[in-house]
């Protein structure tokens, strides 16, 4: 076998061993991950599986660093922002641990209730 065989077949084992890796990647991540990423786990476990090569590559250069940044907010306040208020109709600041008195509005005080 000269060089360039041993490189193929090297290259061709080294693939292989990825795949592998990448199913059992994708098969281990919980789905909540998918989820929040907006993606969908089964999806992925079947290109994976069925496309093989082709398939781990995708999940490699396509998806896999956003489902493993998603995170779960399940169990924590929303990070501060701007949300809607539904008492007063209106946006209001959230900084992170508790709602404020500063509201969307063009004074930034709380709105006069209409009617």
């Amino acid at each position: 076998m000269g060089p360039p065989a041993f490189l193929i077949a090297l290259g061709t084992f080294i693939l292989a061993v990825y795949w592998v890796f990448a199913i059992v990647e994708v098969l281990t991540i919980p789905s909540w991950q998918f989820e929040n990423a907006g993606s969908n786990k089964l999806l992925w476990i079947g290109i994976v599986f069925f496309l093989e090569i082709i398939g781990a590559l995708l999940w490699l250069f396509v998806k896999r660093s956003d489902v493993l940044d998603a995170q779960d907010w399940s169990d924590q306040d929303p990070p501060a922002d701007w949300y809607m208020d539904q008492e007063a109709g209106t946006l209001r600041w959230w900084d992170g641990m508790d709602w404020t008195d500063r509201y969307k509005t063009w004074s930034g005080g709380r709105p006069r209730a209409t009617g």
